[in-house]
């Protein structure tokens, strides 16, 4: 009997044994099982956007974060969203809603901080980035179009987790009403970063951060812009109240959300239905 020239090589037979079918299924089932996956909770729509509780592993625990999506089922660019604080507030949310408004998923990790506002430890950064290698995994979301911001405390958290992550994980960082944190990390932050400082602002020092800005483009970063905006504070992203903070700062306030959301614009590929200025 005459037998084929794949077989006289040694060629496996065209079927697998059962055996080892189910040998490969299983590993497949464990590497699915292992991926982190974000799991729902409570369901709120406020102005036709959808806000749910969810929660994700994170090392031994679980943490416990917030996804914001825009109206529809299909995939958008997702931004992670650090919180400036515990309880950020209503104009922290109207923000979050904001962006998904543009299109966006919007993902608001845990606030870790420990009483500092200006120290992010590595626990915080660790559950960051498990929160966003969930994020990446929800059918909502266009995995390979991540960015991530933060202003005050969360600006800081913003950069240490792109500086821990491997190259190009996210589209681009916006770091506002921040200091030099992150200037030892400045050779690992490669993405586009913009930089925003108020000039008023009484909390965060804004030469530190323009400071740390020129030393991540002197270390190679050559997609790094800085923004000065003269009459505003601290947090200014959500002085949105002009009886508060007064009509003209309220407006430069403005301004600068739009600059923010430009920057992110320009750094996504145009898919999932974002609003390119």
């Amino acid at each position: 009997m005459q037998t084929s020239p794949g077989a006289r090589r040694g060629a496996l037979p065209t079927t697998l044994p059962a055996v080892l079918t189910a040998l490969l299924l299983s590993i497949a089932v464990a590497a699915f099982a292992a991926e982190p996956r974000l799991t729902a909770g409570a369901v709120t729509v406020t102005d036709g956007i959808t806000e749910t509780a969810v929660s994700y592993p994170s090392g031994t625990a679980t943490a416990h974060a917030r996804l914001f999506l825009p109206p529809g089922n299909d995939p958008v660019p997702a931004v992670v969203f650090c919180p400036p604080e515990a309880a950020p507030g209503a104009a922290f949310d109207a923000r979050c809603r904001d962006l998904a408004s543009e299109g966006y998923a919007v993902f608001v990790p845990p606030y870790g901080g420990n009483g500092s506002l200006f120290e992010v430890g590595p626990e915080e950064v660790a559950r960051v980035l498990a929160g966003d290698a969930a994020l990446r995994g929800h059918p909502r979301v266009l995995a390979n179009q991540v960015a991530i911001i933060g202003s005050g405390h969360g600006s800081l958290t913003a950069l240490l987790a792109v500086a821990d992550s491997e190259p190009r994980r996210f589209r681009c960082v916006v770091h506002a009403c921040g200091n030099r944190g992150a200037q030892d990390r400045a050779a690992a932050i490669k993405i586009p970063l913009l930089v925003q400082v108020g000039r008023k602002d009484a909390v965060a020092d804004y030469q530190q951060a323009r400071f740390m800005a020129i030393d991540i483009r002197k270390a190679g970063n050559s997609s790094v812009t800085i923004k000065e905006y003269t009459m505003v504070g601290h947090d200014f992203w959500f002085w949105t109240d002009p009886e508060e903070f007064g009509v003209d700062r309220v407006n430069q306030a403005q301004w600068a959300w739009e600059d923010m959301t430009s920057f992110l614009d320009r750094h996504f590929d145009g898919t999932g239905g974002v609003n390119v200025r």
